[in-house]
């Protein structure tokens, strides 16, 4: 004579819980945060072209060589 197989009890589905509700203090957080990042956002758009235009000038020691010098040696050398 054999053990007897276990038998579940039959169990109902239960509905998914409700999503959690923000709180106000939390609403308040993300809205600053959202106007802090619009800030930094459009001030990144307004200076991009400066940056930019920076970063192709600047590039090489000669632009920063007064206009009568050719090249480095001559200036250890007057």
């Amino acid at each position: 004579m054999g053990k007897k197989n276990r038998m579940w009890e039959e169990l109902p589905i239960v509905p998914p819980l409700e999503p959690r509700q923000t709180t106000a203090a939390e609403l308040a957080l993300q809205e600053e945060n959202d106007q802090r990042r619009i800030g930094l956002y459009q001030l990144k758009r307004k200076y991009s072209s400066v940056s930019e235009h920076r970063k192709r000038t600047t590039s090489t020691f000669s632009t920063f060589l007064p206009l009568r010098w050719s090249s480095p040696q001559s200036i250890l050398f007057e």
